[in-house]
């Protein structure tokens, strides 16, 4: 199975914020918001997208001091 350029782009999008929604993603990869969300439900239901996952950077709320 091969995997696009543009969803490769939409891929490390969510991976930077798999929060984002469709029309943040779509401004940073340069297609529509409907493009966007086609091809995320496509990689879904190709399995290629399983789940979304939220990772906490507990640094971030001053728990262990950032060098």
């Amino acid at each position: 199975m091969l995997i696009d350029n543009l969803n490769l782009k939409i891929l490390y999008e969510l991976d930077k914020n798999a929060r984002a929604p469709y029309s943040a993603i779509a401004k940073k990869v340069g297609v529509s918001k409907q493009t966007v969300q086609k091809r995320i439900e496509n990689l879904v239901s190709r399995n290629v997208i399983n789940q979304f996952v939220t990772i906490i950077n507990i640094a971030r709320f001053g728990a262990i001091p950032v060098q």
